[in-house]
């Protein structure tokens, strides 16, 4: 079991969310599992049907999420007990500790957007830029070394900038 976390800020409403994402390989599967995933607190939890991609002739990678609390709420610290079930029944259970909360990695200055010049600001160096059309389809990417960036509007409606945070600009 492989999980890893992640943070989202959207650039035009200045909110922040914390992700997590599952992966996990079973043997002699390929079919739909469901993955219930429960905090420690037995406050939060999540159900996902998923199905797995074959990697191997008696193997199957799944992957679920990314999963969130919502804007501004991080995951409560703690054991997370995961549950995979097939139409069998239970097939494997496992457990990821989640120590701390990305959130309080938030930077003091995030970069901004200004719609009007279509320029990005204070953007951490380095970074990528991963642009995408109106649709959602990949177009390139782009490695930024300084703290600024001018968008035309005809190359894309949606930009990620990565670095340990990912910025989100959709236009």
């Amino acid at each position: 079991m492989e999980h890893e976390r992640s943070l989202v800020f959207d650039l035009e409403t200045g909110l922040g969310s914390e992700h997590l994402s599952l992966s996990f390989d079973l043997l002699g599967e390929e079919r739909p599992v469901q993955v219930r995933l429960s905090s420690s607190n037995e406050v939060s939890s999540w159900i996902v049907d998923t199905s797995g991609e074959r990697t191997s002739p008696d193997s199957a990678r799944y992957r679920v999420g990314p999963l969130t609390m919502g804007e501004g709420i991080p995951f409560s610290p703690g054991v997370y007990e995961i549950t995979i079930i097939n139409e069998d029944g239970i097939i494997q259970r496992e457990q990821i500790e989640l120590l701390t909360s990305m959130m309080e990695k938030i930077p003091e200055e995030i970069p901004h957007y200004d719609e009007e010049s279509g320029t990005l600001t204070a953007i951490p160096v380095p970074s990528q830029l991963n642009r995408y059309d109106e649709t959602g389809r990949f177009l390139s990417t782009l490695s930024l070394d300084e703290d600024s960036y001018s968008m035309r509007e005809e190359d894309f409606s949606l930009a990620i900038i990565t670095d340990n945070i990912t910025y989100l600009v959709q236009r």
